[in-house]
């Protein structure tokens, strides 16, 4: 059930409420349960590119007989999906790539909408006609784009809107680094080729190419 604290009701200014605790990087994993025929390693393989993507370092996964679960692995996968992004470079670079050109195409937009349709072949990018809802409020916009949040909530980071895209700006990108290593959640080590996940959007642009 869905408090009411949490409920959008037509009209109303958007209400946000603090609580809780930040949970760092380093605690989060992915959980996943297969029956016992399945290999650890070929689980692993096809969710190493969704792990990448999410920056979770802990890999969760319990094999079962018939619904009774008698081998639970709990992993830290930092180094296989280091690997994966090693291997998938080139492909990485091309998707770096593609986005940044989908941002240009849409920040050309009057409205800052745009259709992309892939069925196949090539990209196709399409003009969207009629009304369309932006998937982002006006007041969330605006909370963005006027107001900063909680310094000390979030690691001192402010966030604005740009053509459809937020995009943190980190205030002392020294000290949040060194932060991130003494936290010791993901961290891009100096002997690693390139680490897309340790750039700044606001930076460079994901090139991969940063010293850190």
């Amino acid at each position: 059930m869905v408090s009411s604290a949490t409920v959008s009701h037509a009209g109303k200014a958007l209400t946000v409420e603090l609580g809780g605790e930040i949970v760092p990087q380093s605690a989060m994993f992915d959980l996943k349960t297969r029956t016992s025929k399945k290999e650890y390693e070929d689980v692993l393989k096809g969710e190493r590119p969704r792990l990448w993507l999410a920056q979770v370092p802990n890999f969760v996964i319990g094999f079962h007989k018939n619904g009774v679960f008698d081998d639970v692995r709990v992993e830290d996968v930092r180094e296989e999906v280091r690997q994966w992004e090693k291997d998938e470079e080139s492909n990485l670079q091309k998707l770096t790539g593609l986005i940044k050109m989908l941002i240009a195409f849409v920040q050309g937009q009057v409205d800052g909408t745009l259709e992309v349709v892939y069925r196949g072949g090539s990209l196709e990018l399409r003009e969207v006609g009629g009304v369309v809802n932006c998937c982002i409020p006006d007041e969330m916009k605006r909370r963005w784009t006027q107001g900063t949040f909680d310094e000390t909530r979030n690691d001192r980071c402010n966030a604005r809107w740009k053509g459809g895209v937020v995009i943190e700006e980190e205030e002392e990108e020294e000290e949040d680094e060194e932060g991130m290593r003494e936290s010791g959640a993901w961290s891009g080590d100096s002997d690693s080729e390139k680490d897309f996940t340790a750039c700044s959007a606001a930076s460079c642009g994901y090139c991969g190419h940063c010293g850190y």
